[in-house]
């Protein structure tokens, strides 16, 4: 059996959480990986929304008055 001590400046709060290595990596990608997409996402997201203020500036872009005229 492996025996650690932790200065209790580390777990002072009761917060102290101890994993494998393999585990914590793969969940810091996984991480990593969401907060690209999330990049991703919000930079299309911006995109489509100056695309959408140019055409209402032209005015290209149809009014709606109900959602039924979106399936057209």
């Amino acid at each position: 059996m492996n025996v650690l001590t932790i200065p209790r400046t580390l777990a002072k709060n009761d917060d102290l959480v101890v994993v494998p290595r393999k585990q914590y990596e793969l969940v810091l990608r996984m991480a990593r990986g969401s907060k690209m997409m999330d990049k991703k996402l919000e930079s299309e997201l911006a995109s489509l929304s100056r695309e959408a203020h140019l055409l209402k500036r032209k005015g290209k872009l149809p009014l709606l008055k109900s959602l039924k005229d979106l399936r057209s």
